[in-house]
């Protein structure tokens, strides 16, 4: 596990308690504050404490820095927590709230030293690549598809952070069985259309599911889009013959370790579908450089 909590306080250096609380709470009821402040290490919060003070960091005109600075090892825990439990957890709808404080607010700016708050973008960054790790199906259907909770926090990363090439490299070593098979997952949404995706089975009235949108995020991400740094690095490097080395790299990291024909079958589509994928390549930079509220769909093929 890359993402320890007391690993990241180690970086992160133990935040001292505030000696007062001058945080406004978006309910009038400053309860929570007490409670969150007597947790013993380690301990989660109670879901209720922690959708409360996710909600006076969100849309709260003033954060108290100390008070931020303090809580966020909790938060964190809990956002690694829900994403290890692929959104199903108690936390989920707060955990969304928080994303969204980090991705549209200066807060790591405003109330952590640079220090602290390069500590966070790698816990983050970590925690992510645990869930990636765990990745072991090339088979999907239906809207509780697991694999869609990687790929939106992936989308909340890139808005938050400028830091997309230090998780990508990692992540297309393919150290792990894990990672090959999500980065199978990825290129197959842009290699395929929705409705004939090998990983992804199409999405149903009744049932949902469906390709995940490579722009859509697990935070109330409105109004934000990448990091201009996550775009460049992303025109620049992910090309069609880099994913096409990509495959083949994928292909023999799984070989005998996941019983499927999908990597074989990627590999063979992949001259004819070099058009689409070219096509969507041009397009998601574009998508992601505007607010992500304003796309739902693919640009259609010219």
């Amino acid at each position: 596990m890359r993402a320890d909590i007391r690993k990241f306080i180690a970086a992160y250096g133990k935040p001292g308690r505030p000696s007062e609380i001058r945080q406004e709470p978006l309910d009038g009821n400053p309860g929570h504050y007490a409670r969150l402040l007597a947790l013993e290490e380690g301990a989660l919060p109670a879901v209720g404490d922690f959708g409360e003070y996710a909600n006076d960091i969100a849309y709260m005109e003033k954060v108290q820095p100390e008070l931020f600075a303090f809580l966020l090892p909790i938060c964190l825990d809990v956002w690694r927590h829900d994403l290890m439990h692929n959104h199903r957890s108690d936390y989920a709808g707060w955990v969304e709230v928080f994303i969204s404080a980090l991705a549209r607010r200066p807060l790591l700016e405003d109330c952590l030293t640079e220090a602290r708050a390069e500590a966070v973008m790698a816990f983050m960054r970590e925690g992510l690549l645990d869930r990636i790790d765990r990745e072991d199906s090339l088979s999907h259907a239906g809207e509780h598809a697991t694999a869609h909770a990687w790929f939106y926090r992936l989308g909340s990363f890139a808005v938050t952070f400028p830091a997309l090439e230090s998780l990508w490299r990692v992540w297309w070593r393919f150290e792990t069985p894990g990672q090959a098979i999500a980065a199978l997952q990825y290129a197959s949404c842009l290699m395929y259309d929705d409705n004939a995706n090998p990983i992804f089975a199409p999405r149903t009235a009744k049932h949902g599911g469906g390709p995940p949108g490579l722009w859509e995020t697990d935070g109330q991400i409105f109004h934000e889009s990448w990091k201009l740094e996550n775009v460049v690095f992303f025109v620049d490097n992910v090309t069609p013959d880099y994913l096409r080395d990509a495959l083949t790299r994928a292909a023999q990291a799984l070989e005998g370790v996941v019983e499927s024909d999908v990597p074989a079958q990627m590999i063979s589509d992949f001259e004819r579908q070099r058009p689409l994928l070219a096509h969507r390549l041009r397009a998601l930079p574009e998508i992601v450089s505007i607010p992500l509220n304003a796309t739902l769909e693919w640009p259609p093929l010219p």
